[in-house]
């Protein structure tokens, strides 16, 4: 006899308060062409990993690797979560823990996949290593050493020939990822990573992704004990051209490192809309960063500033006060890379400002992608001559910072998401 036989009103079994624990899990999925993405969430308590979807919308600064304990209700294996808490303490341990930082070597391990009873995909595991490590070509590798000024890069391997004992989905993330650390088991010493990518096929029925990463990092089960590390899924077809499997490759280790999108922001025949405007927001919008179009630009100012790859030095404040202000190009050794321009007094409406060139290892592509689009061109004309910013109070109040403004006509790049 069900509930509502027995007397109990028909929605108690969907409306009934709960409230789930344990480690929180957040996965960025990037759809094939840069449109629009999309978060999920997920509790792993013990062996199991069970989706959370929030009924108003996620707060803002979740990443994996939190101790949560989620309220809601359970509806259909999902919890519709109406709020959440975040174990603080727990959290400050993990941000002091040294696994998963954003400095030093960071260590990678590929594992390519198969699924039984579909075609090998044309990827050799040469072509993936020269992806992530090559000294010699572009590569993840040579990215984080130019786009961190040294901090950091990656070092590791590539094992591969692992078939899996069946063909996932791509909405099962974390079952595949289970499958393919327990084929590579014997082969693989997972306490000597911290960052874990895994190539796999195009499901016959499709994928909704190129490729999904994981905001930070979390703890991983294996043979070897229990691991932290950031995990990316990556389709073997998106990454059958170097370049582009590069641009996909640095953009998905960038939400590994807690980096958002790069985004834009179109105010119509205006450069900049007034303080407080929206505009049009593009999620992939700047064509300047591998967080937005994919392309090989660096990560935007901002969020290489959050993550301590610009110098507390290389940042000027501009809150109140007219000055005039020389930027060095972002690949430059030292100098003043980056203005924060406060745009209206007591709020936290920023512009940010930087001077980019097309050199540095990833010039060639960079330049290409932008030549592409006229704007763009427009753009890199700008950057080559306004490399001195003037930040007068009168062009603050007409929103006009066009002397060092280097955004494209009628956009304007936003802070890129944390």
């Amino acid at each position: 006899m069900d509930e509502a036989q027995d007397g109990a009103p028909p929605h108690e079994t969907v409306s009934r308060q709960e409230s789930w624990e344990g480690e929180l899990e957040v996965v960025v999925v990037d759809p094939p062409s840069p449109a629009a993405s999309w978060e999920e969430y997920f509790v792993k308590q013990g062996n199991q990993h069970r989706q959370v979807r929030f009924e108003h919308g996620a707060p803002p600064g979740l990443r994996s690797g939190l101790q949560v304990k989620v309220r809601g209700r359970e509806q259909g294996g999902q919890l519709i979560a109406q709020g959440v808490d975040v174990d603080t303490h727990a959290a400050s341990s993990l941000s002091t823990a040294s696994a998963c930082g954003v400095s030093g070597v960071q260590r990678s391990l590929v594992i390519m996949t198969e699924f039984p009873g579909m075609a090998r995909p044309g990827l050799t595991p040469q072509a993936v290593h020269d992806v992530f490590f090559s000294t010699t070509r572009r590569s993840l590798a040579d990215y984080w050493s130019e786009v961190s000024e040294g901090r950091t890069t990656t070092t590791g391997d590539v094992v591969s020939g692992y078939t899996l004992d069946r063909a996932y989905s791509c909405s099962e993330g974390a079952a595949m990822r289970e499958a393919a650390v327990r084929a590579a088991d014997a082969d693989v010493d997972f306490t000597q990573y911290d960052r874990i990518f895994i190539v796999h096929p195009r499901p016959e029925a499709g994928c909704s992704y190129a490729g999904q990463a994981t905001v930070s990092c979390g703890q991983v089960q294996t043979a070897d004990g229990t691991v932290t590390a950031s995990t990316s899924w990556l389709v073997a077809e998106s990454m059958m051209v170097h370049d582009s499997a590069v641009e996909l490759v640095t953009h998905e280790a960038g939400h590994n490192l807690t980096l958002g999108h790069a985004s834009s922001r179109d105010f119509g025949a205006e450069a900049l809309g007034l303080p407080g405007a929206t505009g049009v927001i593009d999620e992939y919008g700047d064509v300047f960063s591998t967080m937005g179009r994919w392309n090989l630009g660096h990560y935007a100012a901002p969020q290489k500033a959050r993550i301590g790859w610009l110098d507390a030095s290389a940042v000027a404040e501009v809150d109140g006060v007219d000055g005039t202000f020389t930027l060095a190009p972002v690949v430059a050794s030292g100098g003043l890379k980056a203005l924060k321009v406060r745009r209206r007094p007591g709020s936290n409406d920023w512009l940010w400002l930087e001077y980019r060139q097309p050199v540095g290892a990833m010039r060639r592509r960079w330049r290409r992608r932008c030549s592409a689009a006229r704007s763009c061109t427009t753009r890199m004309r700008r950057r080559r001559v306004a490399r001195t910013c003037s930040t007068s109070r009168r062009r603050r109040r007409r929103g006009r910072t066009r002397p060092c403004f280097r955004a494209r006509r009628g956009t304007t790049p936003t802070a890129p998401s944390p």
